[in-house]
């Protein structure tokens, strides 16, 4: 999970859409319109929770892929800033 403090996750999201498959909030409640309990106990705040992305990585991703990961959420990033 990575915290993008001040852009709302969702426009992060619409951005990277059908390039990069990331998720707002956790996985047990992605469909909930509420701030994550999970983010909200490790310490952030509301608005920092609606900042924030999810993302899954296993051993199978290579190191390509997350550089790739990064610069589309850099450039995606940096047009909403």
């Amino acid at each position: 999970n990575i915290c993008f403090s001040g852009i709302k996750a969702d426009a992060i999201i619409a951005k990277v859409n059908h390039k990069l498959c990331v998720a707002a909030g956790s996985a047990c409640t992605s469909a909930l319109a509420q701030p994550s309990h999970v983010l909200k106990a490790m310490g952030l705040s509301e608005a920092d929770c609606y900042s924030s992305i999810r993302f899954c990585l296993g051993k199978q991703n290579t190191e390509q892929e997350i550089d790739t990961a990064l610069a589309l959420l850099k450039e995606a990033t940096e047009k909403l800033v």
